[in-house]
This record gives structure tokens, C-alpha cells and sequence, in this order.
């Protein structure tokens, strides 16, 4: 990718934002594919211990934030913190985070399994007792 995005950044922008726009539907994908895999419905939603029972089996929100923290690299690296690559990161992960709650009412939405999730840490104890878990 860097090599790719070396040949292009000395001409015009307009050669970029097909590599951008690859990125970004690259990111869509892994991060749809990534969510798609855990099914919360709304009856289970009811029962919080069921979701954070399926939570900690999958590692979902471990698991995004590990891709999070992988393509912020990229675009650090590979493309020299680049504004436009960033805001290309940050449009992907908006979208796949945000469709999945939004195409079917019976779902539980991701900022629902997100607040789940942040109960989990701080009954635990907050993110000092979660790194020593670690």
C-alpha cells in the first residue's frame, strides 16, 4: 500500500481517491463481515447477561478495536498520516458501526452493545483491573 501510494501522492489528488475509496470499502467489508458474525436480537437485548455472556465469547468489541488499531497504523505508516486516507478510516469504521442497528428494528444497535460492554469494564472495575487480565 505505501509503495502504491508513493507512486501517486507526487501527482494530483484525483489519483488518490481511488486508492482512498479502496480503502475504505476494504475496511466496510472486514468490519461487516466482523460484526455480521455476532446476531443480537432484541429479545436477548432483555436479557443483558445473555449479551455479555455472547460478548466475551466472541471478543467482538476486542476485536474491533484491534482492527481499529491496525488500519490507524496503516494509514501512519503506509500513508504518512495523510488527512484524506484518515478521514477514508474514519468514514468505514462510522459505517459499519452504525448500519448494522440501523437496517432492522428488531437489532440490537452497536451503541447498545457498546454501553453493555463499558457496564462489563466498569462493574469489573474499570480498565486498570482489565489490563492486569490481560
Amino acid at each position: 500500500m505505501g509503495l502504491l501510494y508513493n507512486l501517486f501522492n507526487d501527482e494530483q489528488e484525483k489519483y488518490l481517491q481511488p486508492i482512498a475509496q479502496a480503502f475504505r470499502d476494504h475496511i466496510f467489508e472486514k468490519g461487516s463481515q466482523l460484526v455480521s458474525r455476532v446476531d443480537f436480537t432484541q429479545e436477548e437485548h432483555k436479557e443483558h447477561t445473555k449479551i455479555k455472556e455472547i460478548l466475551s465469547q466472541t471478543q467482538l468489541i476486542e476485536q474491533i478495536v484491534g482492527m481499529l488499531d491496525k488500519f490507524q497504523t496503516m494509514v501512519r505508516t503506509c500513508f504518512k498520516g495523510n488527512a484524506y486516507f484518515e478521514r477514508q478510516r474514519q468514514a468505514a469504521f462510522e459505517s459499519f458501526l452504525s448500519k448494522e442497528g440501523a437496517l432492522e428494528k428488531d437489532k440490537v444497535s452497536m451503541s447498545e452493545i457498546l454501553a453493555i460492554y463499558t457496564d462489563i469494564i466498569l462493574r469489573k472495575g474499570g480498565m486498570k483491573n482489565l489490563q492486569e487480565g490481560f
